[in-house]
C-alpha cells in the first residue's frame, strides 16, 4: 500500500540531483555535506532518502548509518545514537556518567572514525521531528567535527519539526546543501506513477487525480491502488466520490483476515520495529507467519533484517491502525504488552494504563531513572522522574519532580515545559534550590543568588535521599560569587561545596577564589594537596583544572597547558563547565604564548560547546579570549563580531568577569584600530566597574589603558592609573604582567619628558626574560622601546629593537602588530628583514585548524590525543597533518618540528 519490496520512485528529479552534488565527498576545508528534506506526512521523504542513498552509493564506497524518530522512544534520551552505533564498533570507554551531548557526541565521533574503516560515511536520520533533543545535539557536535571529505549527514523532518533542531544543526544546513521542501507530485509524475504500478489512466484522468490529491504521493498512490483505473475514469467528481487518505488506509484494513486484524492490533502498539514472537503473543495468534505474509502483502508491514522482527511502512499506516482500535481493547493490550515485554517498554505501557496515583509504577519508574543516570543517561533519567511525579503524591511528587529537573540541570539543559510544573510545586527548600540553578542557567544571576541562599539556609542536611542534591547549591553560589568578584563568598562556597562530598568544581571554586584574592601560590598549593593523593592511573580532573588556573594565572603558561589537558581528558562527571570552561583556559594559555590562531580556533570550539546547551552565562569567556586572538591576527571584524557577543551576554548576566572579559576586547580591538579615544572609553568602563580589583595576571589590561589614555593626553589619569598598578603587582613575579606595566611607564615617562626615567623603564623591561615575558608582551615592549629611542637619536638600537619585534609578530601571524613595525621602519628609511621566508610563508599557509595539530603533533602528543584535544576524528587530524606535511615540504613528525621550531 505504501511501498513494495523494491520501492517505487518518481518524479523529484531535481530534488534527487540537488541532493545526491550536494552530499557527495567534498574538499576537506569545506563544511561538511549537511541536507534536510522537509514535508508534511506521506510527502515522500522516506522514499527519497532511500533513493537518495542509492544514488551515492554509486558514486562511492559508502557506509550507511540509518536511525528515524519515534512518537515512543522521543524522550529515550540519545535513543537515535544508540540506533546509528548498533552495528558498529563501540569504542572505550563508553560516554561517562552525568554525560551531556558533548561527550556523548565525542563518543559518537569516535565511533564513526573507528567504524568507518577509511570508507566515507552517510549519516541518515530520518523523521528528525520525532528525534530525542540529545541525539541531535551529539550527531550536531560530530557532525561539525568530521572530515568533510568522509562525512555527510541527510535529515528529514516534518514542517513542524524544523524549529526544534539544535541551533548548530540548523547552521549547518545552512552552509552546506541547505534544506529542501518537498511538495506534491506534479501532474506527469502522477501519471507516471500510475504507469508504474500498472494501473495506466488517461491524461484527463491523471489531472483528476492530481487535483483531488494535490500531488500527495501516499494519498495518490492508495488511491490509485484501490480503485481501478476504470472507476477513475468515470467519476466525474473525485472529491464527492473517492475517500480521504485516512479513510482510504481503514479502508484498506478491512480486507484483513481477523488473525491478521489482530497481529496488525498489537504491532501498532508495541515498540517499532517489533518482535513477531511477542506480538502474536500479545495478539493471541498461533501461526502468525501466514498472517504476517498478508500484512506484507497489503504493504501494511516490512519486514527489518529478518522475519522475526517487523515494522510499519510509514507512520500515517500506523496511526490509522491505532486510530481504529477501540479505548478498552487498546488498554488491553497495553496492559498485557507490560506484562510480556521488560523495563523500559513495558513501564510506557504501564503508564499508558494508569491513571492517577500508582506508588508502585512511581518506584519503578524512579528505579529506572536510576539505572539510566548511571548509564550516563540523565536526560532520559529525567523523563521517568516526571512521569513517576505524575503517579506520586504529596512529598514523594514533589521530589521525583524535582530530582528530574536536577538531571537536567546537571548536563546544562534548560527545564523547558517541566519549568512551570516545578515552579508551582508546594514551597520547599529544595524547589528553592532547583529553581535558582535554572535562573542561573539562564543567566539570571540576582534571582538566583536569592533562592538559592534561601534554600542554603533552609535545607536539612539530615535526609540521606537529598544529600546529592545540596553540592549543585554550593557550586552555583560559588559561580555566582565569581560573578560578583566576591573572593571570600567564592571561597566560603567552595569549601562547603567540599562539604558536601560533591567535588565536580569544589577545588576549582576554591582555586577561584584565592586566586581572585591575590593568593594565586596558596590556590596551585590547594590544588596540588589533591593532586599528590591521586593513586596511580588516577586524574582528578577538579583538581587538575583548578591547578591549571593557578599556573595559568601566574603565567606558568607551559604547567598550565599540562594540567588542562590532563583535565580534558580525565573522566568528567561535570562534562558541561569542564569542557567548556577548560578548553577555553587552554585557548587563554596558546593566545599567552603567542599561537593567536591555534587560540582563535580552540575558543570557536568551546564557543559551539555552549551553543549545545543553554549556558549561556558561559558565552563571554571564549567569545572574548576569540576576539583578543583575532585582533592581534588582524581580523578585525571576526574579532567585533566576537566583543559583541561577549558584551551582549555579560549585560544579560550583569557578570562582572563577563564585562571585564568583553571590554578588555574591546580595548584590544581600539589598540588595534589606532583609536586610543575608545580603548580610553573602554578602559573607563572597566574602571568605573572596579575591574581593577581583578588581580593583574588574570587578564592583564591596564598596561594598555594607561598607552591609551596618555596618546589621547590624560596624562594625570594615565599616572594614576599606572600608580596603582604598580602598588598591586608590586613583589610579584610574573614577568608578563612585569613586561607591560615597565612599557607603560616607559610610555608615561616619556611622555612626561623624563627621558632618563623612561629609558630606565623601557631598559628594566628588556632586561626580563624574553621567554617568560611571552612573545606577544615583549613584541610589545620590543616596539615601544624602539620608538622611544629612535626618538632620542639611537637609531640603530631602535632599529635593531623594531626588526626583531618585527620577527616575533610575524612569528604569531599578528598581523596588525608586524604592520605597525613595518611603518616604524619605513618611516626610519629602512626594511623589514624576514628570516627564513621560505618557513614564514610555509607557516603562513596552514590553515588554523592544520596550525593546532602541527603544534601539538611537534609536541609529541599521538594522533589521538590530539583528536581527543580538540573533538576531531582520529582520521580529520591524519588528514590535516598529511596536508601540513605537503605544505611544509617534510616527510616525518620529526622533521615538521624542526620546521616549526625553525619558525617560532
Amino acid at each position: 500500500m505504501v511501498a513494495p519490496r523494491d520501492p517505487i520512485f518518481v518524479g523529484r528529479h531535481e530534488a534527487r540531483t540537488r541532493l545526491v552534488d550536494g552530499l557527495t565527498a567534498r574538499a576537506p576545508e569545506e563544511p561538511p555535506g549537511v541536507a534536510l528534506v522537509v514535508g508534511p506526512p506521506g510527502m515522500g521523504k522516506t522514499t527519497l532518502l532511500d533513493r537518495v542513498v542509492r544514488d551515492l552509493r554509486l558514486r562511492d564506497d559508502l557506509l550507511v548509518l540509518a536511525a528515524g524518530g519515534d512518537e515512543l522512544e522521543k524522550e529515550v534520551g540519545y535513543g537515535v545514537v544508540d540506533q546509528l552505533t548498533r552495528h558498529l564498533p563501540r569504542p572505550d570507554p563508553q560516554p561517562p556518567h552525568d554525560t551531556g551531548p558533548a561527550d556523548v557526541g565525542a563518543w559518537l565521533l569516535r565511533c564513526l572514525d573507528e567504524g568507518g574503516h577509511g570508507r566515507s560515511i552517510l549519516v541518515v536520520v530520518d523523521d528528525v521531528h520525532l528525534v530525542d533533543p540529545g541525539s541531535l545535539e551529539a550527531i550536531t557536535f560530530a557532525a561539525r567535527r568530521m572530515a568533510s571529505d568522509r562525512f555527510a549527514l541527510l535529515l528529514a523532518s516534518r514542517p513542524e519539526g524544523v524549529g526544534s533542531l539544535p541551533p548548530g544543526l540548523s547552521r549547518l544546513v545552512e552552509t552546506s546543501t541547505g534544506r529542501l521542501d518537498l511538495h506534491g507530485l506534479e501532474e506527469p509524475e502522477v501519471a507516471e506513477l500510475a504507469e508504474v504500478l500498472g494501473r495506466p489512466i488517461p491524461p484527463d484522468t491523471s489531472s483528476k487525480v492530481h487535483s483531488h490529491t494535490e500531488g500527495h504521493p501516499l494519498h495518490t498512490r492508495i488511491l490509485l491502488e484501490q480503485a481501478s483505473p476504470g472507476d477513475l475514469v468515470s467519476m466525474v467528481n473525485l472529491d464527492d466520490a473517492v475517500p480521504s487518505l485516512p479513510r482510504l488506509v481503514v479502508d484498506r484494513l478491512v480486507t484483513c483476515s481477523d488473525p491478521a486484524r489482530s497481529l496488525l492490533d498489537a504491532l501498532a502498539i508495541l515498540d517499532q520495529p517489533a518482535s513477531l514472537t511477542r506480538a502474536a503473543q500479545l495478539a493471541g495468534v498461533g501461526d502468525p507467519h501466514s498472517s504476517l505474509q498478508e500484512l506484507l502483502d497489503l504493504g501494511l508491514m516490512e519486514e527489518q533484517g529478518s522475519v522475526h522482527r517487523v515494522a510499519f511502512r510509514h507512520r500515517l499506516v500506523r496511526m490509522a491502525v491505532v486510530g481504529t482500535i477501540p479505548v478498552a481493547r487498546r488498554r488491553d493490550l497495553h496492559r498485557a504488552a507490560a506484562e510480556l515485554t521488560e523495563a523500559p517498554e513495558s513501564l510506557r505501557h504501564r503508564v499508558e494504563v494508569t491513571d492517577g496515583v500508582d506508588e508502585r509504577l512511581a518506584h519503578d519508574l524512579l528505579a529506572q531513572a536510576e539505572l539510566d543516570a548511571a548509564r550516563g543517561n540523565r536526560a532520559q533519567a529525567a523523563h521517568w522522574c516526571f512521569l513517576a511525579s505524575q503517579h506520586s503524591a504529596g512529598s514523594d511528587r514533589s521530589r521525583s519532580a524535582l530530582l528530574g529537573a536536577d538531571h537536567l540541570l546537571s548536563i546544562g539543559r534548560s527545564l523547558g515545559p517541566w519549568a512551570e510544573t516545578v515552579e508551582r510545586l508546594p514551597p520547599h527548600p529544595l524547589q528553592d534550590a532547583v529553581v535558582g540553578r535554572s535562573r542561573l542557567t539562564e543567566g539570571r544571576f540576582d534571582e538566583a543568588a536569592a533562592l538559592l541562599e534561601r534554600a542554603w539556609a533552609h535545607r536539612s542536611a539530615d535526609d540521606a535521599r537529598d544529600r546529592d542534591l545540596w553540592g549543585p547549591v554550593a557550586e552555583a553560589m560559588a559561580i555566582i560569587s565569581v560573578g560578583n568578584l566576591d573572593p571570600p563568598g567564592v571561597t566560603r562556597w567552595a569549601r562547603r561545596l567540599i562539604e558536601t562530598d560533591s567535588t565536580d568544581l569544589a577545588i576549582t571554586m576554591l582555586c577561584h577564589g584565592l586566586a581572585l584574592d591575590g593568593d594565586v601560590g596558596a590556590a596551585r598549593d590547594a590544588a596540588e594537596e589533591v593532586i599528590q593523593r591521586e593513586r596511580a592511573g588516577e586524574v582528578n580532573v577538579d583538581a587538575r583544572l583548578g591547578r591549571g588556573l593557578a599556573n595559568l594565572w601566574s603565567n606558568r603558561t607551559e604547567a598550565a597547558r599540562t594540567d588542562l589537558r590532563a583535565a580534558l581528558v580525565g573522566p568528567r562527571k561535570n562534562s558541561l563547565l569542564h569542557s567548556i570552561s577548560t578548553r577555553a583556559h587552554l585557548a587563554d594559555a596558546l593566545l599567552r604564548e603567542g599561537y593567536l590562531s591555534e587560540a582563535a580556533d580552540l575558543a570557536a570550539l568551546a564557543i559551539e560547546l555552549v551553543e549545545d546547551t543553554e549556558a549561556v552565562w558561559l558565552m563571554p569567556l571564549p567569545h572574548s579570549i576569540a576576539a583578543y586572538a583575532l585582533t592581534g591576527a588582524g581580523s578585525l571584524e571576526r574579532a567585533r563580531h566576537h566583543a559583541e557577543q561577549a558584551s551582549a551576554y555579560g549585560r544579560l548576566t550583569g557578570e562582572a568577569p563577563a564585562v571585564l572579559w568583553a571590554e578588555a576586547a574591546w580595548l584590544h580591538i581600539a589598540e588595534a584600530e589606532d583609536d586610543p579615544v575608545a580603548g580610553a572609553a573602554a578602559g573607563d568602563r572597566m574602571m568605573a566597574g572596579g575591574l581593577d580589583h581583578v588581580p593583574e595576571g588574570i587578564n592583564p589590561w591596564r598596561a594598555n589603558y594607561v598607552e591609551a589614555l596618555t596618546l589621547v593626553g590624560r596624562i594625570g589619569d594615565a599616572e594614576e592609573v599606572l600608580g596603582g598598578l604598580v602598588r598591586d603587582t608590586k613583589g610579584g613575579d610574573d614577568t608578563r604582567v612585569a613586561t607591560g606595566v615597565l612599557r607603560a611607564c616607559g610610555i608615561v615617562e616619556a611622555e612626561r619628558g623624563h627621558r632618563e626615567a623612561a629609558g630606565e623603564a623601557f631598559q628594566a623591561g628588556l632586561d626580563l626574560d624574553p621567554h617568560r615575558a611571552r612573545p606577544l608582551e615583549r613584541a610589545r615592549l620590543e616596539l615601544a622601546a624602539g620608538r622611544y629611542l629612535r626618538s632620542t637619536g639611537a637609531r640603530q638600537r631602535a632599529r635593531d629593537l623594531i626588526e626583531t619585534a618585527s620577527r616575533r609578530f610575524t612569528q604569531m601571524g599578528a598581523e596588525v602588530w608586524q604592520k605597525r613595525c613595518a611603518r616604524e621602519l619605513e618611516a626610519d628609511r629602512g626594511r623589514t628583514d624576514t628570516p627564513h621566508p621560505g618557513v614564514s610563508e610555509a607557516l603562513a599557509s596552514l590553515t588554523p585548524r592544520e596550525r593546532m595539530v602541527s603544534r601539538l603533533v611537534a609536541e609529541g602528543l599521538t594522533n589521538h590525543q590530539v583528536a581527543s584535544e580538540l573533538v576531531l576524528s582520529v582520521k580529520t587530524v591524519e588528514n590535516h597533518l598529511s596536508r601540513v606535511y605537503a605544505k611544509l615540504g617534510v616527510q616525518s613528525r620529526t622533521q615538521m618540528a624542526a620546521v616549526l621550531a625553525d619558525g617560532a
